[in-house]
C-alpha cells in the first residue's frame, strides 16, 4: 500500500509538467506538430514519418529539431 501511495505521489508531482508540454505542443505550428506527433508519440522512425508526410527525411529532422527548440523555450516561461 505504501508503494502505491508513493507511485502515485510521484506520478502527481510530474504532473504539472506534461500539462505544461501538453500545452505547448498544441502552441506547436501544424508541421512541427505533426513530426512531433509521428516520431515521439507514434514512435515512427525518420524515414517512415517522411513518408507519411510526403518530405524527405532530412525535412522532418529539421522540423524535429525546430519542435524542440520552440517546445524548450515553451516549458521554460510555463514553468
Amino acid at each position: 500500500e505504501l508503494e502505491a501511495d508513493l507511485a502515485g505521489w510521484e506520478r502527481d508531482q510530474k504532473r504539472p509538467l506534461f500539462e505544461a508540454l501538453d500545452e505547448c505542443c498544441r502552441k506547436l505550428p501544424l508541421a512541427l506538430r505533426k513530426a512531433v506527433q509521428m516520431f515521439y508519440f507514434d514512435g515512427l522512425r525518420g524515414r517512415e514519418a517522411a513518408e507519411a508526410l510526403q518530405v524527405n527525411a532530412a525535412t522532418v529532422r529539421k522540423r524535429l529539431e525546430r519542435a524542440r527548440a520552440l517546445l524548450h523555450d515553451c516549458l521554460q516561461s510555463e514553468l
